[in-house]
């Protein structure tokens, strides 16, 4: 772009004319949005005479926070509006610049410049931000122009979206369809400078010809240096961050260390498990991989159970939440599996101590295989195979949390070496649970019978005084009432079909 076009006395020019806008069109403290393409016929005559440097010329206005433009996110086309009140940007112009690129490609669409728009976008980088680390080193790589556009447009739509995949087919509006096509190729062959510097990882679709991209953790490192990001694709770097990478690693001294009561057979599971993870290496181990499925009633302590025992034994536990496994599409759930598992086997060679590796709420994922009348069908038995699999061949502490085991495949129940089910606790355990509470009852122990008569898990307990505390403005003697009113509509919440969550 011309520097002429973003001289100080250009600016100012415009911005006499967006006050005068301001004072014909807005109410006083209004600051709706006007159509961006109402806004372009109007300052037509004060803006840069080629389209695409307008539209940069734009972004600069943007990013300096003289305008802001953003995409109404209730029109069906995502129509971009003007604010002639500027809202306040993010700290960082180059985080701005990038969470920009899907209003400035709506932008260009509505005034026919995509064509133009990789070197202008290019450009406009450059120029503006050649002081930025991440810029210094992306001009280290030679890009071209089309392959580095495309690279910064990847990162938009992981700073806009909170994604790091990236169709390829999104590209193809700038480009002529020989371009495309020819970029395209050096993509999904390898050929890229993208993929050779391993900035990118190419991602074919199994059951078409489309190819998407995946922004590598080099990519975001050279973004967000701050972060510390590992780069090495080959390694699992020991983190909290959560579901990163499908999982949340706990170590030890970030587990809750409240104390669990559980009723007689229960503790006597709890104490057994102790016994032998005390008792054993890491070593062992690995020769004898232990295994335990716990099912029961929801908030009877089951997950809890699993994080105690991390905790009072100094093991980081990864914890996966089979939800954020499963997925919708064909064929990716199994690689989530298999990617789990290698994830714990990479953890576990590094960890001087043993790693437990948590499923919690893994019913669907174990259940009894169906006989296939449609493709969803086989996907689903496809799904268990991979998982079956990984369990044969694994080496470590592996636990997992159900509701019930009753529509389990045979072939999971025998692959786990301990079973037990966690009833709700019992009078004298739920009178443990109540006084190791502060409340009322602790000094009332009339109080403290009636209310264990309710049979109340402790997530329900829990339930009950949080509630307490949210409503702790009124008097004493008000809120002995409030109290069994509250464990009364606790204790009806599962009346009838007592089904998990």
């Amino acid at each position: 772009m011309s520097k002429d076009h973003l001289q100080e006395s250009n600016t100012l020019i415009f911005l006499e004319e967006l006050i005068k806008l301001d004072q014909d069109v807005l109410v006083e403290g209004d600051n709706v949005g006007l159509n961006f393409k109402d806004f372009i016929t109007r300052f037509a005559g004060s803006l840069p005479i080629n389209p695409s440097e307008t539209l940069v010329f734009l972004l600069s206005l943007h990013l300096n926070n003289k305008i802001s433009f953003y995409l109404d996110d209730d029109s069906r086309q995502k129509e971009v509006l003007v604010k002639l009140k500027p809202d306040k940007l993010s700290d960082s112009s180059l985080i701005e610049f990038f969470s920009f690129m899907p209003i400035l490609d709506r932008m260009a669409k509505e005034v026919g410049v995509l064509k133009a728009m990789p070197s202008a976008v290019v450009d406009f980088f450059l120029n503006k931000f050649y002081e930025e680390p991440c810029c210094k080193i992306l001009k280290e790589y030679n890009l071209s122009v089309v392959e580095l556009f495309a690279y910064l447009h990847s990162l938009g739509n992981f700073i806009s979206f909170n994604t790091k995949t990236f169709e390829l087919n999104l590209l193809a509006r700038y480009m002529s369809k020989v371009s495309f096509l020819e970029f395209f190729h050096y993509v999904s062959n390898g050929s890229s400078l993208l993929i050779n510097e391993k900035l990118w990882i190419a991602k074919p679709d199994r059951f078409s010809d489309e190819v998407s991209v995946k922004l590598t953790n080099k990519s975001l490192s050279i973004l967000f240096p701050e972060w510390e990001i590992d780069q090495d694709p080959s390694k699992i770097k020991v983190t909290n961050d959560k579901f990163q990478e499908g999982f949340v690693l706990y170590q030890p001294e970030e587990l809750s260390n409240i104390p669990l009561y559980y009723n007689a057979q229960n503790q006597k599971f709890k104490d057994r498990i102790d016994l032998i993870l005390n008792n054993t290496t890491k070593d062992k181990l690995s020769v004898n991989s232990i295994s335990m499925m716990i099912s029961g009633y929801p908030g009877t302590g089951k997950t809890a159970f699993a994080k105690k025992l991390c905790r009072d034994l100094g093991l980081t536990l990864m914890y996966v939440e089979v939800s954020e496994v499963q997925t919708k599409f064909i064929g990716e759930t199994e690689q989530n599996v298999h990617k789990l598992f290698t994830q714990y086997r990479k953890l576990w060679e590094k960890s001087e101590k043993p790693i437990v590796l948590l499923f919690n709420e893994c019913d669907q994922l174990f259940g009894k295989k169906i006989q296939v009348e449609k493709s969803s069908d086989m996907y689903l038995n496809a799904i268990q195979s991979q998982l079956l699999n990984e369990m044969e061949n694994f080496t470590g502490i592996l636990i997992a949390t159900c509701n019930s085991t009753d529509n389990f495949e045979e072939a999971f129940k025998r692959r786990f070496l301990f079973h037990t089910v966690f009833e709700k606790p019992d009078f004298e355990t739920r009178k443990k649970i109540w006084l190791g509470l502060d409340g009322a009852w602790n000094n009332n122990s009339k109080m403290l019978d009636t209310i264990s008569q309710y049979e109340l898990t402790g997530a329900q307990i829990d339930n009950v005084l949080k509630k307490m505390s949210l409503l702790s403005t009124i008097d004493n003697s008000v809120q002995d009432q409030l109290l069994f009113d509250l464990i009364e509509e606790e204790d009806n919440i599962f009346v009838g079909n007592k089904i998990g969550f």
